[in-house]
């Protein structure tokens, strides 16, 4: 199954366009009277197909204005929020990195670094009874299957987790 939900919209309506455009300009090829193709508009052809893949590298998210996900996992630590919020600015993570921090609300924007598009994980933390409650989210930067966001998930909870117990 794609996830959908979670990418900018905008993202998601110039795939269809794009999609659009190519399936538009297939037919012009296919019904063109000389029934030749120049090399200018399979290089069209190429650009309309591929300019959807290149996009992502675009998306950002900003601390200041990050939002929480639908989708998050929860961690408990027993460092206080302020300690836990320094650590893991400070860390080096093995697939993860931070890309933006807010102090003042205690948000992190970590983004992915494996072999897909990647993904933006948005960290809040928040000062708890015994130390400080961690939340991570996840954004995407394009449709993704459902099986590699939840893997992605859970591999950024866990480098948080290893992070905050080091």
């Amino acid at each position: 199954m794609l996830v959908i939900k979670g990418s900018p919209r905008w993202l998601v309506a110039l795939f269809a366009t794009y999609l659009c455009l190519l399936l538009a300009a297939s037919f012009v090829i296919m019904w063109h009277p000389s029934r030749t193709v120049s090399s200018l508009t399979l290089l069209l052809v190429l650009l309309i197909a591929l300019g959807p893949m290149m996009l992502p590298v675009f998306v950002r998210l900003r601390a200041k204005t990050a939002a929480q996900t639908e989708r998050r996992i929860a961690l408990v630590s027993p460092l206080s929020a302020d300690a836990a919020f320094a650590k893991l600015k400070d860390a080096k993570l093995d697939r993860i990195k931070v890309i933006d921090s807010d102090a003042e609300r205690r948000v992190l924007v970590l983004e992915s670094t494996g072999w897909s598009w990647g993904f933006i994980h948005p960290v809040f933390i928040r000062p708890a009874a015994q130390g400080s409650e961690i939340e991570v989210g996840i954004r995407l930067k394009t449709i993704q299957h459902e099986t590699t966001v939840r893997q992605w998930h859970d591999t950024c909870a866990a480098e948080i987790r290893k992070a905050l117990e080091a």
